[in-house]
């Protein structure tokens, strides 16, 4: 486990050395973690000074927090990737600790008011690589015009020596080949899906 205290200024100063490739690239900055909406205040003066600068910003978040702290972000953010992790709510709340309603709920209410996302799906052999599931994908990204595609994010397994470091054990799944992930993206574009490019 590495990392290192840093204030709002320390992160914007360092943002900054990086200006004159963002504004060819089109980039900006990321907040992400963990889970950065667990530091709303931190995170929310972090978004805010960035933009004050001309930096982009996005946001990647499991999209279960209080929808109000959402709509506190959204002024200053451009874009929010959300992990949508499991269409069985049941499975859901066996793998998380949480149902997936509220992260529905969220991408609705964000969808309402403009906000622009993007569907980050962690696709896990044997759990959630199943035709229910992408639909449900399909039919988000169908459904809400502010969603501007989905992006598969296949199983690795990287977490497990962080696990074992924190003396936790958790389940380890086959690492999927390149020709299953491109066969999972392919499946929901057949159910209308639109797959986000960068």
């Amino acid at each position: 486990m590495v990392g290192r205290r840093m204030t709002v200024s320390d992160i914007i100063a360092d943002v900054k050395r990086d200006m004159r490739y963002y504004q060819t690239s089109g980039g900006g900055l990321t907040i992400t973690g963990g889970e950065p909406m667990c530091q709303l205040v931190f995170t929310t003066e972090l978004a805010k000074c960035a933009q004050a600068e001309g930096i982009g910003v996005v946001i990647e978040t499991n999209g279960s927090a209080p929808y109000e702290d959402y709509e506190k972000l959204l002024p200053h953010i451009d874009l929010f990737f959300i992990d949508y992790k499991f269409t069985d709510s049941t499975v859901h709340f066996a793998c998380t600790g949480l149902t997936n309603e509220a992260v529905l709920a969220n991408i609705s209410k964000l969808d309402a008011a403009d906000a622009k996302m993007v569907l980050r799906c962690p696709i896990i052999p044997g759990l959630n690589d199943n035709a229910i599931h992408f639909q449900a994908i399909a039919a988000l990204t169908k459904y809400h015009q502010g969603i501007l595609g989905f992006e598969i994010m296949p199983y690795h397994s990287l977490g497990l020596e962080k696990a074992r470091q924190l003396g936790q054990e958790i389940s380890a799944f086959a690492v999927p080949k390149e020709e299953t992930k491109q066969m999972w993206m392919q499946e929901i574009i057949a159910y209308g899906g639109r797959e986000w490019r960068r």
